[in-house]
């Protein structure tokens, strides 16, 4: 298209993802509410193949990339309203494969998932309050959604707790880390 004397050109993508099939439901939503939502705020085109568990993204290049991380969040155990802050330039997605790190044992990897979540769940929430980012731990994957000045932090208390540190340490050094954080800025 011809416009001033400058020729426009719109580029479309496609392009997939596959989701474990029981995340479908969830990425889908009550009467498809969640999908339409996502479809809308990343200006994208959802098609989704339940049977396979591929979702087929259309739009402009970094909407559908957006909208692809939104999708693997969900896929990753996030709800799609924490997963949606991923549109956000500020927020990013990490995703740990356990048995990359592990080996393929079920319990080992599952110990490890334990050590993470805590007792009714308390050390992941813990991680999260002093982190500021979301954790989700599903199947062999732990998957964390921050802004780029929290991620980092984020990451390092899991892996921090994946290595076998204990949780009053690994605040300790969350602690130490936000105060030389704080006293930089002065």
């Amino acid at each position: 298209m011809l416009r001033g004397g400058y020729l426009l050109v719109f580029l479309m993508l496609s392009d997939y993802i596959r989701i474990p099939q029981e995340r479908i439901g969830v990425l889908i939503g009550v009467k498809g509410t969640d999908k339409r939502k996502i479809e809308k705020k990343s200006k994208t085109k959802i098609n989704i193949d339940s049977d396979s568990g591929e979702v087929y993204v259309e739009g402009e290049p970094l909407d559908v990339h957006k909208a692809l991380q939104v999708i693997q969040a969900v896929g990753r155990g996030f709800n799609p309203e924490k997963a949606l802050k991923l549109l956000e330039d500020k927020y990013y997605l990490r995703i740990l494969k356990l048995k990359e790190m592990f080996g393929k044992k079920e319990k080992k990897v599952q110990h490890k998932k334990g050590r993470v979540i805590g007792r009714k769940g308390l050390i992941r929430n813990k991680i999260e309050q002093d982190t500021k980012c979301f954790i989700s731990i599903y199947g062999n994957t732990i998957a964390i959604i921050g802004e780029e000045e929290n991620i980092e932090a984020g990451e390092q208390a899991v892996r921090m707790l994946l290595g076998g540190m204990e949780i009053d340490a690994v605040e300790n050094v969350l602690h130490e880390k936000e105060l030389n954080e704080k006293k930089f800025e002065l």
